[in-house]
């Protein structure tokens, strides 16, 4: 797993725990890294259904 930038990991962070509140269950967290920038994916584990997804581009 990557690390995110300190402003994305909160980003993320958030997103988590809205969803976590709204759905009633936890999604898994991840984060792929690329020479383009970061994808936040977040999926269910037990149907592996994807709530939600994002991509930020690297600003330098």
């Amino acid at each position: 797993m990557s690390t995110l930038p300190e402003h994305l990991d909160s980003t993320a962070r958030i997103i988590k725990e809205d969803i976590a509140f709204i759905s009633g269950s936890k999604p898994d967290l991840g984060i792929e890294s690329s020479h383009k920038g970061y994808r936040i994916m977040m999926e269910q584990s037990a149907g592996m259904q994807e709530y939600f997804r994002a991509q930020f581009p690297k600003t330098h």
